[in-house]
């Protein structure tokens, strides 16, 4: 085992490349969006769009967004490459389909519990205005654009990028443990929201932590990045179904 200095010296640049990478989808969604929404616009609003005061219909703002996941990926790849990593995504076998259904098992199990503990402790006052807030962004998508966002498009992008890249490139330095905790902790914050309380992102936390570990555990047993994809789009999937039909 490397020391510490020699550990994290690359494991930084790992950061700092996945930092990069984050940050080119995030330029190249807003400038898909800001032409988009250039071509659709009328031409008399042509100066407010060009001050960014009319936003995309909800339809075009998942297209921007799912094209700049497929800008990224080709860069990403490169990325790998130049760290010597390789992206193994292959069809899941039985086990490890046996694998991802146990996993979202566990997972939905923590849910509950985390669930059941929030709702209780009266730590989410908000909650329901939170999640009217999710279902009115979701409804302003539509059904069919918000699937192919959420449920395909976000998990493959993340997947490949934290999993795929900083997970798997960290591994080569350390342990589960140290990997785990850099690329989950990384991952979570990402996740985090400016505009709530303190109380709601302590739940963004816990819920998301938890589910970085499940992902990270899955792609760990089985070196197969279809796993950790398909767990994170079944997971994205249930908060579509709770925000949609079961939370009144």
């Amino acid at each position: 085992m490397d020391s510490n200095g020699s550990r994290f010296k690359p494991a930084s640049l790992l950061v700092l490349l996945t930092v990069a990478v984050f940050l080119v989808y995030s330029f190249a969604a807003g400038i898909i969006a800001f032409i988009l929404a250039i071509f659709t616009q009328p031409v008399a609003d042509l100066t407010e769009t060009l001050a960014g005061d009319i936003s995309l219909p909800g339809y075009l703002e998942v297209g921007a967004t799912v094209l700049a996941i497929a800008a990224t990926l080709p860069l990403l790849k490169v990325v790998c490459r130049s760290q010597r990593l390789r992206l193994d995504f292959r069809w899941p076998d039985r086990r490890e389909w046996l694998l991802t259904a146990k996993y979202f098992l566990v997972h939905f199990g923590v849910l509950l519990a985390t669930g059941l503990a929030v709702y209780y402790s009266g730590l989410l006052e908000s909650g329901e205005e939170q999640i009217m807030r999710q279902r009115d962004l979701f409804e302003g998508w539509g059904l069919g654009p918000t699937l192919l966002l959420v449920v395909v498009a976000v998990p493959i992008l993340e997947e490949f990028l934290f999993r795929g890249f900083l997970f798997a490139g960290l591994r080569r330095y350390g342990g589960f443990w140290f990997s785990f905790l850099i690329s989950g902790l990384f991952f979570t914050l990402l996740h985090f929201s400016f505009s709530a309380s303190w109380q709601e992102n302590l739940v963004i936390f816990t819920v998301i932590l938890g589910l970085t570990y499940f992902l990270s555990r899955s792609l760990e047993k089985t070196s197969n990045l279809a796993v950790p994809i398909i767990l994170h789009g079944l997971h994205n999937l249930r908060v579509i179904i709770l925000t949609f039909w079961l939370v009144e």
